[in-house]
């Protein structure tokens, strides 16, 4: 397990630091915003999804798609809320980036990893080259190193999303294809740890983008948005 349960560069927000390096060093700088309603309830459904996954039972409709892809995998090796680590791929301390990925599936002859993300709200997610997605892979490569499995030949990353989607979205890539795309954030992750804790603005990269931006907790006083 990491040291704390917070990343610093999280996967699950990687899609703002890697377009805003500045957003992950001041972000750390302001006190963490109370979790609303659906944040609270996407938790309490992973929670939930996890323990149908392990015990069995019956899924509430906002799970199906979800369950069922999970018990759809074939015979193999399965990890579920599995914490990894990827700072090796981002050139910075795993202590610093790390993440936990919702499920891990390593098929039987060791040949296809699946890293599965159920996501619970309505704006649509999809899985090429997701930051997100991409870093969970990485960090599931380093985990089946570790535990002595060979390299899978193929990897495929899902999203779940009930909400927007009633089938499962897969995107069917190679280990390759994933350090490769790992390593383009290389260069945002090392710029917001080399600033970490600065308070000077003049020192920082700002990029607004809107999906970077939709959810960021520095927003309302970014200097970058108030320029726009």
């Amino acid at each position: 397990m990491g040291m704390t349960t917070h990343a610093y560069l999280s996967a699950s927000a990687a899609h703002r630091w890697s377009t805003c390096p500045a957003s992950a060093v001041l972000a750390e700088q302001v006190p963490p915003a109370p979790a609303g309603a659906a944040a609270d309830r996407g938790t309490e459904l992973h929670a939930l999804a996890e323990k149908l996954i392990r015990e069995g039972g019956d899924p509430p409709p906002e799970l199906e798609l979800y369950v069922d892809f999970a018990r759809s995998l074939p015979k193999g090796y399965l990890w579920l809320e599995q914490q990894v680590y990827y700072g090796a791929y981002l050139g910075v301390p795993d202590e610093l980036a790390f993440g936990t990925s919702d499920l891990i599936h390593l098929s039987q002859d060791g040949k296809v990893l699946t890293v599965g993300d159920l996501k619970t709200g309505g704006m649509r997610v999809v899985p090429d080259e997701n930051p997100q997605l991409v870093l969970y892979a990485v960090g599931a490569l380093a985990l089946l190193d570790m535990f002595g499995y060979a390299q899978p030949e193929q990897v495929r990353l899902a999203i779940l999303q009930e909400r927007a989607s009633d089938e499962p979205m897969v995107w069917e890539t190679t280990p390759e294809d994933c350090y490769t795309l790992a390593a383009q954030l290389a260069a945002p992750a090392q710029e917001a740890v080399r600033l970490g804790g600065t308070t000077d603005t003049a020192k920082l990269t700002f990029r607004v983008a809107e999906e970077a931006c939709r959810y960021c907790p520095v927003a309302a006083t970014c200097p970058a948005l108030r320029a726009v």
